[in-house]
């Protein structure tokens, strides 16, 4: 996969977060409510994992806008991401165009995790456009299924971070219906077979625990 630029290994971040259970929000965001959007030219739009829900819109020291939009299914008693077909796909792309379009963004990365993760990586690599403001593509700790196979070439920047423990709870060979995990395909792959399909190295996270890298530094790598 030529298209894809190549991303190294990241700075560990001394950041608090919140432990999370396998898929799902893993971050310190509040929960969103009817606030006015923040404006800004750079964004990240994050993507929630499974059971959670999207957050209020905040800027961070930057001046990068921090959006959290709320995912186009409900699962685990919130809300989660899907995106088995390429019209969950488009639902779920439109969301996030709606959710930079809010807030003014000229140019933004999208950044999930675990299941949110799971939809990038769906996004990046299906036959949905992508929008062409969209900078990079966080994937962090995602569901390994087969969402990634056949994955297109594209010029936008793509990193995988992999905290391993999702192995731990479920191996490469375990099938999602007897977890209840919302997956591409019937069973997980591995972070190697799916890290392979994108294209980019594994970057280890700084975490060893299930937990949502909100701190990484690529955002403002990728936007400048």
């Amino acid at each position: 996969m030529t298209g894809h630029r190549r991303t190294g290994t990241a700075p560990a971040a001394a950041a608090l977060l919140v432990v999370a259970a396998a898929c799902g929000n893993g971050g310190d965001s509040p929960a969103a409510d009817d606030a006015e959007p923040v404006s800004a030219e750079r964004c990240v739009v994050r993507l929630h994992g499974k059971g959670s829900g999207g957050a209020t819109s905040t800027l961070d020291d930057d001046g990068i806008a921090l959006i959290s939009p709320d995912g186009n299914g409900t699962g685990w008693g919130g809300l989660q991401w899907e995106y088995e077909t390429e019209g969950d796909i488009t639902a779920a792309a439109d969301i996030i165009t709606a959710a930079a379009d809010g807030s003014a963004c000229e140019r933004y990365v999208v950044h999930g995790f675990s299941n949110g993760a799971a939809m990038a990586g769906a996004l990046l690599c299906s036959d949905v456009p992508l929008d062409d403001r969209i900078s990079g593509v966080i994937i962090d700790d995602p569901v390994t299924d087969s969402g990634t196979e056949g994955c297109r070439d594209t010029d936008v920047e793509v990193a995988i971070y992999w905290t391993g423990a999702l192995d731990e709870e479920a191996p490469p060979g375990t099938r999602c219906d007897s977890i209840d995990w919302t997956c591409s395909g019937d069973v997980l792959r591995g972070i190697d077979a799916y890290a392979a399909d994108v294209g980019v190295e594994v970057t280890p996270s700084p975490f060893d625990e299930h937990r949502w890298y909100l701190d990484t530094p690529l955002p403002l790598m990728w936007l400048g």
